[in-house]
């Protein structure tokens, strides 16, 4: 039996549906119950994604169910929750707020990211980061029982968000919720099972479930893509030490971390590996920034890197340095790179190795 539990009260039982459809999703090959679990129709929107994204049917029902909207006291209308990893996307977030002199609040789910805890804990990212901008975090914990398959659960951000809203409806604080992911992304660009609840198409199921109780909701995205963060952090560099966005489970990354250090000779910033394609997309940003030291040969690992996720990802192999640029770095334009003169017209080779104009790059 697929369950979720947190410390969070769910300030509505259409919140708890979202739960149980989490849990029900978790696998990708259906497990039928004997009685169809009986969803409000509003939910069905967001297994129609799933349906259409994994090619796997679920036989749930719908009902329109006789669901009132929530009672809800007057907030302050300055007062918005963010949901916070203790990444770059959602500190960008918090700080476009700060900017707009709202009253920010960061909430970070802990356990929701299962894999990674320990020595590389998302949640000690999180409070560091709280406390650099001077900003009040709320932690609370989720748990779940049962095998999940996915490598992010697609609804994902749905329980983070739900949670979040509860929390700022309990405490009195506001029903505006803020998250760090981007306008630009969409399923049609995106690898489901990794980045799928992430997309627009899955914030627009949820938003018209939470237009049941609220009328007037929407989930607040403010980024266009993370990008946008690299450009926030550029103005205050000393973030990047308490901040991370690394996409390698704790069990592997210290001795990633401690091979890409040897390998290259590099030396990283805390809590990375240095060989994600997050590592190494902010690595080769912050380094033609100036930000980061030049590491000629570590900077080509991390467009090998960036190939390679590509090509395993969504299939898509890149034969020059140049598109690949383009597909990951969009409107800042390779012209630009402290590199430009290796890798302007470097190929990449089947196999996603780098060969670059000037064969002897080293350091």
């Amino acid at each position: 039996m697929q369950s979720v539990k947190g410390t969070t009260i769910l300030a509505h039982s259409l919140l708890s549906e979202i739960d149980t459809l989490y849990a029900n999703l978790s696998e990708l090959d259906e497990k039928r119950a004997l009685v169809p679990y009986v969803f409000d129709a509003s939910l069905k929107s967001i297994v129609d994604i799933f349906e259409q994204e994994t090619d796997a049917k679920r036989h749930f029902k719908y009902v329109k169910k006789d669901i009132k909207p929530i009672e809800l006291p007057t907030f302050d209308k300055k007062n918005i929750i963010v949901c916070f990893s203790g990444g770059k996307d959602s500190f960008a977030v918090a700080r476009h707020y700060q900017r707009l002199h709202y009253n920010v609040y960061l909430y970070h789910l802990k356990g929701l990211n299962a894999t990674y805890c320990g020595e590389f804990s998302e949640h000690l990212s999180a409070e560091q980061a709280a406390e650099y901008m001077g900003l009040p975090i709320i932690v609370e914990e989720i748990s779940y029982s049962g095998y999940h398959q996915y490598v992010e659960h697609p609804m994902k951000n749905m329980i983070m968000a739900t949670r979040a809203l509860s929390c700022g409806i309990n405490r009195g604080i506001t029903t505006r919720v803020a998250v760090g992911t981007f306008k630009s992304a969409f399923l049609d660009d995106n690898a489901y099972d990794v980045c799928g609840g992430d997309c627009v198409e899955m914030w627009k199921a949820y938003d018209k479930v939470i237009r049941r109780i609220i009328p007037n909701y929407r989930t607040l995205i403010p980024n266009d893509n993370y990008l946008d963060s690299f450009k926030v952090i550029e103005k205050e560099p000393q973030a990047l030490e308490v901040l991370v966005s690394c996409m390698t489970p704790n069990r592997f990354r210290r001795a990633f971390r401690e091979r890409t250090e040897s390998r290259y000779g590099v030396d990283l910033l805390p809590r990375r590996c240095g060989c994600c394609w997050k590592d190494c997309a902010e690595y080769i940003w912050f380094a033609d920034k100036g930000l980061l030291p030049l590491n000629k040969s570590y900077y080509i690992h991390c467009l090998e890197v960036l190939a390679n996720t590509k090509a395993k990802e969504d299939g898509i192999k890149f034969f020059s340095v140049r598109a690949l640029w383009s597909e990951y770095f969009l409107d800042y334009s390779i012209d630009n790179s402290i590199m430009y003169e290796e890798i302007a017209d470097a190929i990449i080779q089947s196999k996603g190795k780098v060969v670059c104009s000037d064969h002897t790059i080293k350091g």
